[in-house]
């Protein structure tokens, strides 16, 4: 009996705080199919808060090796950290659970995502680390469901080629990302055009009364858009989006719900748009969701729009029909791949198409074909499902953890296709990315010329700054001056008041003396007083004393009148 295999998966993905519906969903549907066609598959997922991941996920979870991410440090500096990780594993030196992880697994899978890029130069050499540590340990590494640049910086490109090369499988999403696989080096038959990780996932209900208030009546129409942008342009494309949606909400009687993607991101976004829908047409801006149950009420609207990928995914599995807005060349790769897998990638516009008319009239146009192209897209899945057979039967023969009987021959298929269904493809993106250039290049113009007269009125807006300006120096003058006269007066205050307490502290000590003259005046009163009384004593006992003489001579007068 074989041990029960041990894979590392590597995904863009942490706690409910950066959730992002997209990662999640791909890294969930790539364990429910490894863990269909592995019994007893022990799974590590590298995450940024591995122990909510490990709780929802019921697989081992480890941090990454926490490459700093653009404006947090330099290509030089991710460089020097790679170097110091391959010189620890040249020397044996585990410095890490992921490193260990590496070290205990059978084979890398690197989960679907679209961070193979410049963009994202963090996630880039985070995989390249991962790959090159496997590779040195002998373990096989396999990429799923990768959207690659457009964006390869001559810093990025070697890396990322290395990653491609030494890959045992390499899923790509779209065309364009094919084609710069082979560019960077990528052997033909490692080389598997699909469609997203996602599609496939496995889907749950969501119980909530809000839901099934949502879902359980008339039609309605789901939406998501990532915050694109900031400042008043953004303004006027929501307004104008808003508009057509109203428009849109009129025209088919559908009610407008918005489904975030990006956890403490799109919610924002959505209450901006419903801020500026008239009172007649809501939007319900619903909670943040799992992806499992954002996949499920994505599959319940009748119509998807949105800017973001996942949502089209979801809804394109569901046989709903989409529109893709897009605002650079990196969101049209994605959404017009996403799109082409379904013959619908008509439907991705430019956001200066939309926000001129183009989105009620794309919409408008799929409403009115939902059921012919909710019929197409069910045929279309089931391709899909034959696809996805072939590939699950291709990536687990590539990680050699189980053999795989009946596979099909690499050779057989150009990217692992009929190559009768790559010319329209490839037709379609040719045409697609010449009109993005075109009405990229319309819109520059109009920037241009918008920016052109923005520059005067900041000209005309500085030379009033100027003029302030020198009317505020003039005045910041005159208040020094005053401030100055304000010190002169207040040091001749404190002059004053020194020579007034010089002043009371002269007289408090007169007062003191005051004080003690007065003390010895009453005490020599006092002693004036008890000399007049013993003088008044003095003098009364002489009264009493005389008085008897005069007594005693009247009497003796009376005895002897000649005398």
């Amino acid at each position: 009996m074989q041990p029960a295999p041990r894979l590392l998966f590597v995904a863009d993905v942490g706690g409910p705080a950066t959730y992002h519906v997209g990662d999640e969903a791909m890294l969930l549907a790539n364990l429910d199919g490894f863990r269909e066609r592995l019994t007893g598959l022990e799974a590590t997922i590298v995450s940024r808060d591995p122990a909510w991941t490990a709780r929802h996920t019921e697989a081992k979870s480890v941090l990454p090796f926490g490459f700093p991410e653009a404006g947090r440090a330099s290509d030089d500096d991710r460089q020097s950290m790679l170097d110091r990780l391959l010189a620890d594993a040249e020397q044996g030196r585990v410095c890490s659970e992921a490193m260990q992880a590496i070290a205990d697994c059978d084979g890398v899978v690197i989960s679907g995502g679209g961070n193979l890029s410049s963009t994202w130069p963090e996630h880039v050499f985070e995989r390249v680390a991962f790959g090159a540590l496997a590779r040195r340990l002998g373990k096989p590494v396999v990429l799923l469901g990768q959207t690659i640049g457009p964006d390869v910086s001559p810093r990025i490109r070697p890396l990322v080629s290395d990653l491609l090369r030494n890959a045992t499988f390499v899923g790509v999403r779209e065309l364009p990302s094919a084609a710069l696989a082979r560019a960077l080096g990528t052997p033909a038959d490692r080389l598997f055009y699909q469609t997203d990780d996602a599609v496939f996932l496995n889907p749950v209900r969501v119980e909530e009364e809000w839901a099934a208030e949502l879902t359980g009546g008339a039609p309605w129409i789901a939406i998501t858009l990532d915050p694109f942008g900031q400042g008043r342009a953004v303004e006027g494309v929501l307004a104008a989006l808003a508009d057509q949606l109203a428009r849109l909400a009129a025209f088919t009687g559908a009610r407008l719900a918005f489904i975030p993607h990006v956890a403490g991101c799109d919610a924002g976004v959505g209450r901006a748009l419903a801020a500026r829908l008239p009172s007649a047409t809501p939007l319900f801006v619903c909670p943040d969701l799992d992806a499992r149950r954002a996949y499920w009420l994505t599959a319940q609207a009748s119509l998807i729009v949105g800017t973001r990928y996942h949502p089209l995914v979801f809804g394109l599995a569901a046989a709903r029909p989409c529109v893709g807005l897009v605002t650079d060349e990196y969101r049209r790769t994605k959404l017009h791949g996403a799109l082409a897998h379904a013959d619908l990638s008509g439907c991705c516009l430019s956001m200066e198409q939309a926000v001129g008319g183009g989105l009620f009239e794309a919409a408008s146009q799929q409403w009115a074909r939902r059921e012919v192209i909710g019929q197409e897209l069910v045929l279309t899945r089931e391709r899909w499902r034959i696809a996805e057979q072939n590939r699950w039967h291709r990536v687990i023969a590539a990680l050699g953890v189980e053999a795989v009987e009946g596979m099909p021959d690499a050779a057989a298929a150009a990217l692992g296709r009929d190559p009768s269904e790559l010319v329209p493809l490839l037709l379609s993106e040719l045409e697609s990315r010449g009109a993005f250039a075109a009405e990229l290049s319309r819109f520059e113009a109009a920037r241009y010329g918008e920016l052109e007269r923005y520059a005067v009125s900041l000209e005309a807006e500085r030379g009033a700054l100027h003029e302030a300006t020198r009317e505020s120096e003039r005045f910041a003058v005159s208040l020094l001056e005053e401030v100055d006269r304000l010190r002169a007066t207040c040091d001749e205050s404190e002059r004053y008041a020194m020579s007034l307490r010089e002043e009371l502290e002269r007289l408090r000590a007169s007062c003191a003396e005051s004080e003690c003259y007065a003390m010895s005046l009453r005490e020599e009163l006092e002693r004036l007083r008890a000399s007049c009384a013993e003088s008044e004593c003095y003098a009364l006992s002489l009264l009493q004393e005389l008085s008897k003489v005069q007594t005693a001579y009247e009497a003796q007068l009376r005895r002897n009148p000649a005398a």
